[in-house]
C-alpha cells in the first residue's frame, strides 16, 4: 500500500502555485482551435479523421472538446496549451459564468460549503468541482483535501466515511499538520 500525505499530493499537484496563462495575441477563435487540432493530427488520424479542415468551424470546436478528453497528460506542446488556454479564456469571456458563493449551500462542513449544480459545469466559478461520473481516484483526491477540515469540525461520521473511500481505493490516508 503506498502512502499519500495531503501534503505530498498537493506538492504533486502544485497545489498551491497560481496557475498563469501564456495568452498568445492576435487569433481568432477559430484559428486557436486550428492550431490545436494541428498538433492532436497523430490522435485524430487513429479515429480515421485526416483533415480537420474539411470540417466547418463549430464541427472543429465538437472535435477539440472530444479529443481532449483522451489524450494523455503532457501531450500537448506549450504553444498548444497556449493555444487552448487563449481559447478558453475567450470563450469563458463570451458566457454568463455563476460564482458558487452566490449559490444557496446543500450542506455545510465546518467552513465547507457543498453546492449541487445541475447544469454545465464549464460556467461555474468555483474552488474545486467534482462530478459524480469522475472515477473513484478523483474522489479520493477530493477525500484528502476535506480529512483535514472535517477533523476540526469534529464531524467524525462524514470523515469516516471519507477515510473508507480512502481504504476502498487502496491507498493509506496519512495527516500531516
Amino acid at each position: 500500500m503506498r502512502k499519500l500525505t495531503v501534503s505530498d499530493y498537493a506538492d504533486r499537484i502544485s497545489l498551491h502555485r497560481p496557475y498563469v496563462p501564456t495568452p498568445l495575441q492576435g487569433l481568432t477563435n477559430p484559428a486557436l482551435v486550428l492550431r490545436v487540432l494541428q498538433e492532436l493530427t497523430p490522435v485524430l488520424q487513429k479515429s480515421g479523421i485526416t483533415d480537420v479542415r474539411e470540417l466547418d468551424s463549430d464541427e472543429q470546436r465538437t472535435l477539440l472538446d472530444s479529443a481532449i478528453t483522451v489524450i494523455p497528460p503532457g501531450y500537448l506542446s506549450e504553444n498548444g496549451k497556449s493555444a487552448l488556454d487563449t481559447l478558453i479564456s475567450a470563450e469563458c469571456q463570451s458566457q454568463s459564468i455563476t460564482d458558487v458563493s452566490e449559490l444557496a449551500p446543500f450542506l455545510k462542513i465546518g467552513d465547507t460549503k457543498v453546492v449541487l449544480w445541475r447544469g454545465d459545469i464549464t460556467t461555474l466559478k468555483a474552488d474545486a468541482i467534482v462530478n459524480a461520473a469522475n472515477t473513484i481516484e478523483n474522489h479520493v483526491m477530493l477525500a484528502f483535501q476535506v480529512i483535514p477540515r472535517l477533523k476540526e469540525g469534529n464531524n467524525f461520521e462524514v470523515v469516516d466515511k471519507a477515510i473508507e473511500v480512502v481504504k476502498a481505493a487502496n491507498v493509506s490516508y496519512t495527516q500531516t499538520t
